[in-house]
């Protein structure tokens, strides 16, 4: 397996210098397990840990920096890079410094962050990259997810590394809703017919509903909403903005009184959430009490990259036996994940980092391209979302968000049709 491993890392090393395309492919692959048939975090594996994804994010690091020194990276690039790696060395060097863990820990744990090595590879290569590969790649990477979820549905087949203990899960739906704002940027340019638009929005849609994130259904769905609403042209109406929200408030009031199933059904999600009656989130709050008051004992500065074997870990723990309360870090309580790793103050730096670049793009509508619109309305719809699924701190948020910040970031984009 170590020859296998280090052929893996020649490989990687040899795309991601001599064929930047080819090697974005590769990593975006990677991120879905090989498309469900290959996990290379779990085939990579020495002394307890998966070195498949942390290994491609470090030959990402080496060939950027490469040829990072040999070109001029605008300073565009080099601000947010840099203030993102401020949150990471923080994340990391907190911890040692107040004896909770060695360095190695803080290090291993930082791995979801080391994903920033994306952005810097696209930002090093962005004169030789072919952005319309990239888009083309994760719309299919989309399609190909929701039809998965559908084939499962229907079969209960599914690719071996999509299955586990009874459970199908796709690696990642962020791609289903990132595949959507794509989808219709190319409606937006003309590549795309209307029918075709609206057949793969659809198709699309019941990916994300049958992914069962439905933060994300409902934030990929608002955020396009509003972007038809205001920003269609480049060019925000308040006119505009009141007429289509008027038709689609009628709109639901019309189905929500015509429809008596719509109607109970909202009634009861509604209820079962304000009495606090729903199971899935009464659980959420019993795993996250020992995470809250830890939070409680340091609000502000919060505790880095903390190790689920660090002293501190089981210091507040309450249920040992349970994987979803082994580690201070969590994948479906964003904000709780922010707050232990940054406190309150880091959290709202870390939320502002991501917020101005996003105000930026949005207020000045009439100097961006729809691409860098929808990109923005992309990582907006994460404020939500993060809510219930740490799409800010973990891979499955970062990847597509740095690769919509590469795109709102590189303005004057040519595409390779």
């Amino acid at each position: 397996m170590i020859i296998v491993f280090a052929c893996f890392l020649l490989f990687s090393l040899y795309l991601g210098l001599a064929k930047p395309n080819a090697f974005i492919i590769l990593y975006l692959l990677a991120t879905t397990k090989f498309l469900g048939f290959v996990d290379i975090e779990q085939m990579f594996v020495f002394g307890g840990t998966g070195l498949g994804m942390p290994s491609l994010n470090s030959v990402t690091f080496l060939t950027a920096f490469i040829q990072y020194t040999k070109k001029k990276v605008p300073w565009k690039y080099h601000l947010f890079i840099f203030c993102f790696l401020l949150f990471f060395l923080y994340g990391i060097i907190l911890p040692v410094f107040l004896n909770y863990e060695s360095i190695y820990q803080a290090f291993i744990t930082s791995k979801e962050s080391w994903t920033i090595s994306l952005l810097l590879y696209l930002a090093s290569y962005r004169k030789t990259l072919n952005e319309r590969l990239i888009i083309t790649c994760i719309k299919n990477i989309g399609l190909y997810l929701t039809f998965l979820y559908l084939f499962f549905i229907i079969t209960s087949i599914s690719p071996p590394c999509y299955y586990a203990s009874g459970v199908f899960k796709a690696f990642y739906p962020t791609y289903i809703s990132f595949a959507l704002f794509l989808l219709h940027y190319d409606f937006q340019i003309g590549l795309v017919k209307f029918k075709k638009m609206i057949l793969l929005s659809i198709f699309l849609f019941i990916g994300l509903m049958t992914a069962g994130h439905f933060s994300l259904v409902i934030g990929t769905a608002t955020s396009l909403i509003i972007y038809y609403c205001v920003y269609k042209n480049s060019n925000f109406s308040v006119k505009r903005l009141f007429i289509r929200t008027i038709i689609i408030i009628y709109s639901f009031l019309l189905l929500f009184f015509s429809s008596n199933d719509f109607r109970e059904t909202i009634t009861t999600q509604v209820t079962i959430i304000a009495t606090g009656e729903d199971d899935a989130l009464k659980s959420r709050d019993s795993y996250n009490l020992f995470r809250l008051n830890a939070i409680a004992d340091r609000p502000l500065t919060g505790y880095g990259f903390i190790h689920k074997s660090a002293p501190i870990t089981k210091k507040y723990q309450i249920n040992q036996n349970n994987r979803f309360s082994e580690r201070f870090s969590v994948i479906d309580s964003g904000y709780i994940d922010l707050l232990i790793k940054f406190g309150s103050i880091g959290t709202s730096l870390y939320l502002l980092f991501w917020g101005y670049m996003i105000y930026k793009v949005l207020k000045n509508s009439t100097k961006h391209n729809p691409l860098q619109l929808l990109m923005a309305f992309y990582i907006l719809q994460y404020f939500p979302v993060n809510f219930t699924w740490s799409v800010l701190t973990y891979s499955h948020g970062l990847v597509p968000a740095f690769i919509a910040t590469y795109f709102i970031l590189k303005k004057n984009i040519t595409f390779q049709h």
